[in-house]
């Protein structure tokens, strides 16, 4: 099939929402959102108002232009609670990934192929990570080659500054000794394949966030594994959807309260759902009673 939609102009853009029974209060308001956020983007939030099977996509009668423009507001907000949530998990974990294996390998332990089980992804990790060591416009990279012109890598103390989040994660599931990664799990008091599972997620979701799309109600496509019932003790509800939003703001809890315990991530997001009542927090995963998990109960 040929694409052949028209383009719409803004206001040619209001009246197709009007004919589809969007109740319009302010046009300022509408004109304003579209002007500065694509009609394609801004559409993503208007499935849970829209009749079901509706061949001409109508919305359901009473519905307001400002309760999607509220479910919008509040998946930026989410997503920019996530993405700093994610940010001071992956500089704990750089950190920490640092630290045991330079005490236990040296500060080159991350470009010694012996370390790492698949050479092919190794190679590609160590290739991409040459190119923009060679690019890199950081201060730190560039005083390096500056006074250490002599040396091919740097130390993994400032190599894995410019690993991304995915890169980083990678490295760390290719390690070859699984003792090596336990080492690392240990930390967060969690068993390593689980670690790995729940940083490819994040990793995943980062990558969501970073580019602006939709969260709130999304089914997550890298579904993070659960943990084993004696290690999923801050979880009484074992009806919970890995691949829900929900999920995923249990592990950033759970991890944030492993690396700092006087984390502000639980009030931030009691906060926002407050602020936004009219959120169905059930196509995020959320069951009842939530706020009396362990997990959440913890300060």
């Amino acid at each position: 099939m040929k694409y052949d939609k028209p383009y719409l102009t803004i206001p040619e853009q209001v009246n197709l929402l009007k004919s589809r029974n969007l109740i319009i209060k302010d046009r300022e308001i509408i004109y304003s959102v579209l002007t500065n956020v694509s009609y394609f983007r801004f559409s993503a939030y208007f499935h849970p108002f829209v009749v079901k099977n509706d061949p001409g996509q109508k919305f359901m009668i009473g519905t307001e232009f400002e309760d999607i423009l509220g479910n919008y507001s509040f998946d930026r907000k989410l997503r920019l609670l996530v993405f700093d949530a994610i940010e001071r998990i992956e500089i704990a974990f750089r950190t920490r990934l640092t630290v045991s294996l330079v005490e236990k390998y040296g500060p080159g332990w991350y470009h010694n192929a012996n370390l790492f089980k698949d050479s092919d992804c190794f190679f590609k990790t160590i290739e991409n990570f040459k190119k923009e060591y060679g690019s890199s416009n950081e201060v730190f990279i560039k005083h390096f080659k500056e006074k250490y012109s002599d040396s091919e890598f740097p130390p993994s103390w400032i190599a894995l500054e410019i690993f991304s989040f995915g890169r980083l994660s990678r490295h760390f599931s290719n390690l070859k000794n699984n003792a090596d990664k336990q080492l690392l799990a240990d930390y967060f008091e969690l068993r390593y394949p689980v670690l790995q599972s729940w940083l490819h997620s994040l990793s995943y979701v980062r990558n969501i966030c970073a580019h602006h799309s939709r969260l709130w109600n999304r089914s997550l496509g890298i579904r993070p594994v659960f943990p084993s019932s004696k290690n999923f003790y801050w979880l009484r509800n074992r009806d919970i959807h890995n691949n829900r939003s929900y999920y995923l703001l249990c592990i950033l809890q759970y991890i944030l309260n492993e690396v700092h315990t006087r984390n502000t991530f639980k009030s931030k997001l009691q906060s926002l759902l407050s602020d936004y009542p009219g959120i169905d927090k059930t196509v995020m995963g959320f069951p009842k009673n939530w706020e009396k998990e362990p997990l959440w109960e913890i300060w």
